[in-house]
């Protein structure tokens, strides 16, 4: 399911015109990303929790040449899923 998918279902379950729910879905993610960027955890029960985490730099191997590189230190977004998902998971595995 793609973003306008996602748009036309949250329209149809609130009972609101796409456009609304179009802002209302694009205003809950700025909000998240401004937090993220403010590098603030972000907890939203009982689904998932969102935190930037800083992955220091390391050794690994190219696998094409087998050569030995050194990979960067970089921030990610590190998504931990919370009680909701993990019973979706289990269900599913």
């Amino acid at each position: 399911m793609g973003h306008k998918e996602i748009i036309e279902s949250v329209a149809k379950q609130v009972g609101v015109r796409k456009e609304v729910a179009k802002k209302i879905i694009e205003a809950y993610w700025d909000t998240i990303t401004t937090l993220l960027s403010q590098e603030k955890k972000v907890e939203l029960k009982p689904y998932l929790k969102l935190a930037l985490v800083k992955r220091t730099s390391r050794k690994a191997r190219n696998p094409k040449t087998g050569e030995m590189i050194v990979v960067p230190e970089k921030t990610v977004v590190k998504i931990t899923p919370y009680s909701k998902l993990k019973k979706i998971a289990e269900e599913k595995g």
